[in-house]
């Protein structure tokens, strides 16, 4: 299932599959917020969290999918501030016991990086030491040769083990917090909810539209090879709609074409 953390009442997709996979298999697309480890003080080039709409969150929430013959949910809300409080300050010996296993991986894929290196550059290598040593160069002295200089492979120093900077929670999902999110919980939030959800079951790809005096903006394809078809405004059923705003609407919406 998509993990949705919720922090601040937003909503963040922190895996780059998931991002993926809403945008090809769910119609859902967002922004990426995050700044990028190589240039973090820049805005022009984001990277992850992903952030979608909280009606989009909403909607994964509430949906499910078959799979094997059996209905799963799509997603599921965790509660980011929870897991902080809850999950990581106790579990100092399960992260202590992460770092071990992510060392020992390091030392294996070091050696075997050196001993593959070794391996190519073995013709040159066992020539230019055997020659120093005025000794012959046969099969059997290159084969043992070659495996004094495997055995001389020293592991990786633990001060030089890289440390994993995880994106999202790295703890089995059973164990994480799920969120309580009370949304929608107004009349206005409740209305964006149910047109949002309307249009995107109708198979729309559905984006904020406020840069364009809207609410959202819909599209029949994705948008990154089309350009939307029009701008919703969600208004509640009692209130009422001036003719000013429905020529302001309408020139928005020229405008946008």
């Amino acid at each position: 299932m998509i993990q949705i953390s919720i922090n601040c009442q937003k909503a963040f997709i922190w895996s780059a599959d998931d991002a993926t996979i809403l945008r090809t298999r769910y119609r859902i697309i967002g922004k990426c917020v995050g700044c990028s480890v190589s240039a973090p003080y820049q805005y022009e080039t984001l990277n992850l969290p992903v952030q979608i709409m909280e009606e989009a969150a909403k909607l994964l929430e509430e949906k499910s999918t078959v799979y094997n013959n059996n209905l799963i949910r799509i997603a599921y809300l965790i509660d980011s501030g929870l897991v902080l409080r809850e999950k990581i300050k106790p579990t100092e010996a399960e992260y202590l016991q992460m770092r071990k296993k992510s060392y020992n991986e390091q030392i294996h894929t070091v050696k075997e990086e050196r001993k593959e290196f070794l391996s190519k550059n073995a013709s040159a290598i066992v020539k230019s030491k055997l020659k120093k040593l005025n000794q012959p160069i046969d099969e059997s002295t290159t084969a043992a040769f070659m495996q004094e200089l495997y055995d001389d492979i020293q592991p990786l120093p633990e001060s030089a083990c890289l440390i994993q900077i995880y994106t999202g929670c790295p703890w089995p999902s059973e164990n994480v917090s799920k969120s309580e999110w009370n949304y929608p919980n107004t009349e206005v939030e409740t209305t964006r909810f149910e047109i949002y959800k309307h249009f995107w079951e109708k198979g729309y790809f559905v984006t904020p539209g406020e840069k364009f005096g809207g609410d959202f903006l819909v599209y029949t394809a994705d948008p990154a090879i089309k350009h939307s078809e029009f701008i919703i405004v969600c208004k509640p059923r009692h209130e009422k709609i001036s003719m000013v705003e429905i020529v302001t609407k309408g020139r928005d919406g020229i405008v946008k074409t």
